[in-house]
């Protein structure tokens, strides 16, 4: 038998303004939490796969280090020889500084794009005025 209700129910309205826009404010809102919880789920699968990758990796470089060790334990002694130094090397001369900069300058300027060298010559007809 179901429980009388002592006090008075009663129903609340409010009015809101532009309810069109509210509704639309709200379904919004829903469908960015929506579309961030499908990027969180896509973030948590990648880190799942890299930790994955890394505990692979971490195997291959500690098989990769006992087949090293084994590798250097097979091979023979060998004597280290000196490195032999040639008697004369002949020196550079040096450019002069103006020509450096004049090729660095013109590198420069072989790697520049149509785009920069537009608001380059933009900057200049400004600066002229």
């Amino acid at each position: 038998m179901p429980k009388p209700h002592t006090e008075k129910q009663s129903d609340v309205h409010v009015q809101i303004e532009d309810p069109i826009y509210v509704r639309k404010q709200i379904l919004n809102t829903a469908i960015n939490a929506a579309e961030i919880l499908k990027h969180y789920e896509v973030i948590k699968e990648i880190k799942h796969r890299k930790k994955q990758y890394q505990e692979k990796l971490k195997e291959v470089f500690n098989e990769i280090q006992e087949l090293r060790n084994k590798l250097e334990g097979d091979l023979p002694k060998v004597k280290e020889e000196v490195e032999h130094k040639p008697k004369h090397v002949p020196l550079m001369t040096p450019l002069p500084k103006e020509k450096i900069r004049g090729k660095i300058q013109k590198q420069r300027e072989a790697h520049k794009s149509s785009v920069d060298r537009d608001i380059e010559s933009i900057r200049r007809k400004l600066d002229l005025l």
